[in-house]
């Protein structure tokens, strides 16, 4: 929707005129009002065809003026070609100040200023964001934590294979049916989750279409002398079924897809409804 014209930052006072006191900023005076500026000088692309062209253009508006951390690093450094990431960059800064100014405001959210307050804070958090995920350097390593009772080591963030895949259809069963180009970029993106970002847990399911075909040709290769199956963490997912049989017959199927002889990790897939509770949990359940 249009930008109010409140939200515009005043004109600079003409020379004639004389110099305003200074004041202290307000607590929205900073990102936010970065924010408004990015937002307004990019209101007339608003386009449905074009909506996209428009978040990049707010996202790169925004970068190129905002002053980041202590070392006051420009915005504009921080720019990468990565399209997606300045889509959805720009997409969060319209959607903060969407909420600030629509009905949320006025079902008792708070004061202005709290309101304004959480602006510059999600702001913030977002530009804090994008620098991490900007890093060019390598610098940036993914920490790891043991996995609940168990003595597994495990990244913090997953690599998930719910959309890496060529298609959701389950008719893709060869690998030659696979584009080398889509093989390619799974295979580069495995490779740089793993061996320069350090996640170790890598994640699909048999209901991920040809997800468990693609990221088990492109493991295997990482296992030939890259890197060793034991510092991997490989996880499928299968829903419950009514017997064991048809439920062992889809895991055996997973694990042949996948060209693995294991999984470290396993979990029941899309547990949604009582009934998939006692495939699981009933006698002769999935559970046994």
């Amino acid at each position: 929707r249009p930008i109010p014209n409140r939200i515009l930052p005043p004109p600079p006072p003409s020379p004639s005129s004389p110099s305003p006191s200074p004041s202290p900023p307000s607590s929205s005076s900073s990102l936010t009002t970065i924010a408004e500026r990015a937002l307004a000088s990019h209101r007339h692309d608003h386009d449905h065809d074009h909506d996209d062209d428009r978040s990049v253009g707010i996202a790169k508006t925004f970068l190129a003026s905002a002053a980041y951390g202590d070392d006051d690093t420009d915005g504009a450094s921080l720019f990468v070609d990565d399209r997606d990431r300045l889509v959805k960059f720009g997409r969060r800064i319209v959607d903060l100040l969407t909420w600030r100014d629509g009905d949320v405001v006025d079902d008792g959210m708070g004061t202005s200023d709290v309101v304004n307050g959480k602006v510059e804070a999600g702001l913030r958090l977002l530009l804090q964001e994008y620098r991490v995920l900007s890093d060019r350097g390598g610098q940036l390593k993914i920490p790891q934590t043991r996995f609940g009772k168990t003595n597994l080591s495990i990244s913090v963030l997953t690599l998930g294979g719910m959309r890496l895949q060529q298609t959701w259809s389950p008719s893709l069963t060869d690998p030659r049916q696979i584009s080398p180009q889509c093989q390619s970029n799974l295979r580069a993106i495995l490779e740089y989750a793993v061996l320069t970002l350090g996640i170790n847990h890598v994640e699909t399911a048999r209901m991920y279409g040809c997800s468990e075909l693609q990221l088990g040709l492109a493991l295997r290769e990482l296992f030939d002398g890259v890197v060793s199956r034991e510092d991997v963490i490989v996880q499928t997912k299968v829903s419950p079924r009514e017997s064991n049989e048809e439920f062992r017959e889809v895991l055996e199927e997973s694990l042949r897809v996948l060209g693995l002889d294991y999984v470290d990790l396993f979990s029941f897939h899309g547990v949604n409804v009582e009934e998939d509770y006692d495939c699981i949990f009933g006698k002769g359940g999935g559970e046994e």
